[in-house]
C-alpha cells in the first residue's frame, strides 16, 4: 500500500502533467486573439475612412449640383447668359455669343495749378482742382450698331453733364455711319483722348483753333489699310456750344468738316498717344482737315458774325523712343458788312523722349499770329512719370508765354483760348504783354 505522502506526490505529478498542455493552448489562443483584434481594428479604421470619403464625395456632388442649378437659374433669367470681366484695357459686359458688348471705363484727373502774371492785383493764383472726372460707356448691340456715351463733371461745381452721346452703323468693313454729339474730326490733339495727352493740358494753340464738340451726322471710311477719311455735317460750333443749342436759335446754317489721315509706317494704334514705347516699331502719320461754317443772316448771331473757314495739317513721328509732333493751323473769318475780315494762324511743335517706359521728358513750342496784330509765343517743359502707362501717371510742366499776351485775345467764336489750359477761368485779366508763367502738376487714374 502506498503511503499518503506517496499518493499525494503521484497525484500532484499527474495534475501538472495534465495542466501543462492546457496552459500552452491558452497562451496560443490569446496570441491569436490579439492578432484578430489588430486586424479587426485596421478593418474598422479602413471602413471608417471609406465612409468619410464617400460622405465627402456626396457632399461635394451635392454642392456642385446646387451651384449648377443656381447657374442655370441665373442663365434662364438672363436669357442666353452674360459675361463680365476686364480685358486688360477696360471693364466689360457682354452676351455669351459676343453679339452685345458694353465697355465701361472712367478717368479722374487731380491737379494743382498756379499762374503768375506781373501787374495783376493778385499776381499769383493757385488752387487744387479735379479737372476731369468721367464715366464712359461704349460698345455694340450687335455686329452692326454701336454706341458711345460719356458723362463728365464740371470742374467748377461738380455738376454732371453729357459730354458725348453718339450711335454708329457699320455698313460694311470699310464704311461706318455716325450720328449724335461728339468731337468733330478736325484737330489731331483735340481728337487725342484727354487721358493720353503729352502735357497736363492741351496746348493753347489747340484751344484757339479747336472746333471741340458738335451735333452732327457723318461717316468714317477706310479707303485702304493706310488711309482713313471722316466727314461730318451738322450745327455750327459757335452757337452749338459743346453740342447743345436751343432748337431754332443757331447762328449758322450748317457746318461741314472733313479729315483724312494717312499711315506712312507703323500701326494705327500708335497714333492714339504721344509716347514712343520701348519695343515699338517706327511709326509715322500725317493728316489734314477742313471746316466751313455758313452764317444764317436771318438769325441774330450769338458770336459768329460771318462765315468761317478753318484748316489744319499735322504729322506724328515715333522711332527709337523719340516722339515728334507738328501741327499748322489756320482760321479765316469772313465778316458781314459791319465788321472786318480776320485771318489767324498757329503752329504747335512737340518733342519727347521715353527713357524707360517710366520717365518721359518733353518740350512744346507754340506760336500764333492773330490777324497780324498780335504774335503770341510760348514754351512748355515737363515730364511724365508712368506708374502704369496712361492708366496711372504723374505729369508736371511749366508753361511760359513770353510774347504777345494781352487782354483782347479771343477766337472767332468769342472764346478765351487760355482760360481752360492755363487756369484763367475766362478772365483774361490785364495781360498788357506781360509774361505769363503757369506751373502745373497732375495725377491721373484711368480705368
Amino acid at each position: 500500500m502506498f503511503s499518503k505522502k506517496t499518493t499525494a506526490l503521484v497525484a500532484g505529478a499527474m495534475a501538472m502533467g495534465f495542466a501543462a498542455p492546457a496552459m500552452a493552448s491558452e497562451a496560443e489562443l490569446a496570441a491569436q486573439l490579439a492578432k484578430v483584434q489588430q486586424k479587426l481594428a485596421a478593418l474598422e479604421q479602413a471602413q471608417s475612412q471609406d465612409w468619410l470619403n464617400e460622405r465627402r464625395a456626396e457632399e461635394v456632388k451635392g454642392l456642385i449640383s446646387d451651384v449648377l442649378a443656381d447657374a442655370d437659374a441665373r442663365a434662364t433669367l438672363l436669357q442666353d447668359g452674360i459675361l463680365a470681366g476686364h480685358d486688360g484695357k477696360k471693364f466689360f459686359l457682354k452676351s455669351a455669343d459676343g453679339s452685345f458688348k458694353m465697355n465701361i471705363g472712367g478717368q479722374i484727373q487731380f491737379r494743382y495749378m498756379a499762374n503768375f502774371l506781373d501787374d495783376r492785383d493778385n499776381e499769383t493764383l493757385h488752387a487744387f482742382q479735379v479737372r476731369r472726372a468721367k464715366l464712359k460707356f461704349s460698345g455694340k448691340v450687335n455686329d452692326e450698331f454701336g454706341f458711345k456715351l460719356t458723362l463728365g463733371t464740371s470742374r467748377n461745381d461738380g455738376s454732371v453733364s453729357m459730354e458725348n452721346a453718339a450711335v454708329s452703323w457699320k455698313y460694311d468693313d470699310k464704311l461706318t455711319v455716325v450720328a449724335g454729339i461728339d468731337k468733330l474730326p478736325f484737330l489731331q490733339e483735340e481728337l487725342t483722348s484727354s487721358s493720353k495727352l503729352l502735357g497736363v493740358e492741351r496746348s493753347s494753340v489747340t484751344e484757339f483753333f479747336t472746333l471741340n464738340i458738335g451735333t452732327f451726322v457723318g461717316a468714317k471710311y477706310d479707303v485702304s489699310d493706310n488711309v482713313k477719311v471722316a466727314i461730318a455735317a451738322g450745327n455750327d460750333t459757335a452757337s452749338d456750344k459743346n453740342g447743345y443749342v436751343k432748337y431754332g436759335e443757331m447762328a449758322g446754317d450748317i457746318a461741314l468738316t472733313g479729315r483724312v489721315d494717312m499711315k506712312l509706317a507703323g500701326d494705327w494704334s500708335q497714333a492714339k498717344d504721344y509716347v514712343a514705347w520701348m519695343g515699338d516699331d517706327r511709326a509715322w502719320f500725317a493728316g489734314a482737315a477742313l471746316n466751313y461754317q455758313r452764317v444764317d443772316r436771318d438769325v441774330a448771331p450769338t458770336a459768329l458774325d460771318g462765315d468761317y473757314f478753318g484748316w489744319t495739317m499735322d504729322t506724328l513721328y515715333k522711332a527709337n523712343q523719340w516722339m515728334a509732333n507738328l501741327a499748322v493751323n489756320g482760321a479765316h473769318f469772313f465778316a458781314d458788312d459791319a465788321t472786318a475780315d480776320a485771318n489767324y494762324y498757329g503752329v504747335l511743335a512737340q518733342l519727347a523722349y521715353n527713357m524707360d517706359d517710366k520717365i518721359q521728358p518733353f518740350v512744346r513750342y507754340e506760336w500764333m499770329d492773330l490777324d497780324g496784330a498780335d504774335q503770341i509765343q510760348g514754351a512748355t517743359v515737363g515730364v511724365n512719370y508712368f506708374l502704369a502707362k496712361h492708366n496711372a501717371k504723374i505729369t508736371t510742366d511749366l508753361v511760359w508765354f513770353f510774347k504777345g499776351m494781352d487782354n483782347g485775345i479771343q477766337t472767332a467764336f468769342g472764346e478765351n483760348p487760355f482760360s481752360d489750359s492755363l487756369g484763367l477761368n475766362n478772365n483774361s485779366a490785364d495781360f498788357d504783354n506781360n509774361d505769363l508763367v503757369v506751373a502745373r502738376a497732375q495725377f491721373q487714374l484711368a480705368f
